[in-house]
């Protein structure tokens, strides 16, 4: 490999754990490890045959991607894809959160949930149709939705948004949050104390909306299941002492967390790295 400075920075599922078995993306299943090494040894057979073409030396374990590099892992170890590392340090995430509109109020009185979705999110509607049938007070951000069908899906306790808005003042507008389970957006709204709904759209948010639910600080609703009972769901978000007890302890412990300070820490690390 070349012999220059690298680092490996992000969070969890970007940074996996460096083992020589690689852990599984599917840990809500009991994959044995028979099965799970010969699909890994497939992968390094692949990156070797591109690296021999590169004339470059051979990888000996596929964790060897990493090798050389300081790694700077953004989450915390509570919220790592693949579950609290021991002897890891963990920096905390990079949150950017001012840019976007402030949300529009909600008028009527009660605790109010807060929704950032894509349109084209396959249960959309049965979701919609839930939460006005429910009537809690809802703030919706549903990116690329039509403004004819934002109109048609508004009522007396929905309102929607097709465009981002300021993520601080949600949070200090609303007291659940439902997202598709963006690691960085879930790690400033869990540090808000705000419990979390995760709708995910593929594999990377399915395995952090599980380690999440794990620890009570959200429920997730299954990927593969076809017919998902949102309302149940919504029931249990919003009535689950174990959740609320759980994500306010999370946002106790991490109170005085400062993203500036992390992102500045780093900067000056890598600047140290680049010299040596």
């Amino acid at each position: 490999m070349l012999e220059i400075p690298r680092a490996a920075i992000g969070y969890g599922f970007i940074v996996p754990p460096c083992s020589s078995l690689m852990p599984s993306l599917q840990p809500w299943f009991s994959i044995p490890q028979h099965i799970l090494f010969p699909k890994e040894k497939e992968c390094l057979n692949n990156i070797n045959e591109t690296l021999t073409e590169l004339s470059f030396k051979h990888l000996g374990v596929l964790a060897d991607i990493f090798e050389g590099a300081e790694v700077f892992l953004t989450t915390f170890p509570e919220l790592d894809h693949y579950g609290s590392r021991q002897g890891t340090h963990y920096w905390g995430p990079v949150l950017s959160t001012e840019n976007g509109a402030e949300p529009s109020r909600q008028e009527r009185s009660g605790e109010t949930i807060f929704m950032y979705l894509n349109y084209h999110y396959r249960f959309l509607y049965q979701i919609l149709s839930q939460i006005k049938e429910i009537g809690m007070p809802t703030l919706a951000v549903i990116r690329d939705m039509p403004e004819t069908a934002a109109k048609a899906w508004e009522g007396e306790n929905i309102k929607i948004s097709t465009k981002p808005v300021n993520l601080k003042k949600a949070t200090e507008q609303s007291h659940f949050f439902i997202t598709h389970g963006g690691a960085n957006t879930g790690s400033f709204i869990l540090l808000s104390g705000k419990p979390l709904l995760i709708l995910p759209e593929h594999l990377e948010q399915c395995l952090w909306g599980y380690r999440i639910s794990e620890q009570n600080l959200g429920l997730m609703v299954n990927w593969f299941n076809p017919k998902p009972d949102f309302s149940k769901k919504l029931n249990d978000l919003l009535t689950d002492k174990k959740i609320l007890s759980a994500v306010s302890a999370f946002a106790n412990r991490h109170k005085t967390y400062n993203s500036d300070k992390t992102v500045q820490e780093i900067c000056n690390r890598l600047e140290k790295i680049s010299i040596l």
